[in-house]
């Protein structure tokens, strides 16, 4: 699949859209909506080819679930992201992402807890909260342009979305955010006041992880997301993408563990 960068960011925050759309009111769970989003995005995106850089990005992903019972779950995403710069040099890095969904008829994230966001900083000092909503998002920091990447190529595009275009709206709202986990202390008001302090999950997926942005690359970090932590804490779900600059993407140096990670079925 051949995409600009800015259509690819587009199509990724249409799938979070959709599934979220789908999930409220009856659906409202964390663990659901998660699922279905991973599901959503590696249907759609499972090889991409991003183009408009002054390189090409070829990019593979693939989704695992965690298929034991473990002492301790480790964050509700691991994202796995292995590069191949255009030098040659190589990176592998981990985003974890701990996910909470607005409760229904308020403004608070009532699962959001300290000493849980605690236990994760101690390994992930950047990891983030996925905050989910059932309303629109348009709080977050906007001073981002994403434009930027766009010649007259991305210029037809926008112009042949139709003319009630979706596009204005993935420019200034969204249903899914990310914000620092370690923002977050005992006296922080767990509330939609977060957003202030976010970006959407399609920016970060596509301007920030597809770069070695915000990850830990330390092995305790790369261990546990790849299903080999020294004692049983693992990620319900982890993301892997293989990102390569100009070459095809680079396979894993170190298998995930199979024991305990499987792919995830559509």
């Amino acid at each position: 699949m051949l995409m600009l960068p800015l259509e690819f960011c587009f199509q990724v925050e249409k799938v979070l859209k959709s599934v979220i759309d789908d999930c409220y009111p009856y659906e409202w769970d964390e663990d659901h909506i998660t699922r279905d989003i991973l599901k959503g995005l590696r249907k759609s995106f499972r090889d991409v080819t991003l183009f408009g850089y002054r390189y090409q990005l070829n990019i593979n992903w693939e989704v695992y679930k965690y298929t034991g019972t473990p002492e301790h779950l480790y964050g509700d995403v691991a994202v796995l992201v292995k590069i191949r710069f255009r030098n040659g040099d190589l990176s592998e890095g981990v985003g974890f992402l701990e996910a909470k969904k607005r409760s229904i008829d308020s403004n608070r994230f009532d699962s959001l807890k300290n000493t849980q966001l605690e236990d994760i900083l101690s390994i992930a000092p950047q990891a983030f909260l996925l905050l989910y909503d059932y309303e629109n998002i348009t709080t977050f920091i906007n001073s981002i342009s994403y434009l930027n990447d766009f010649d007259d190529y991305g210029e037809k595009y926008l112009q042949g979305l139709d003319k009630h275009g979706h596009f204005p709206r993935f420019l200034s709202e969204t249903y899914c955010v990310v914000a620092p986990a370690n923002l977050i202390t005992s006296t922080s008001p767990k509330t939609t006041s977060l957003y202030n302090r976010s970006l959407p999950l399609s920016y970060q997926l596509c301007y920030r992880y597809l770069f070695g942005f915000d990850l830990e690359y330390d092995s305790t970090a790369i261990d546990i997301a790849k299903g080999y932590p020294p004692q049983r804490r693992y990620p319900r779900y982890v993301m892997v993408i293989r990102v390569g600059q100009n070459v095809p993407p680079p396979e894993l140096d170190e298998p995930l563990n199979s024991e305990v990670l499987q792919i995830l079925e559509e």
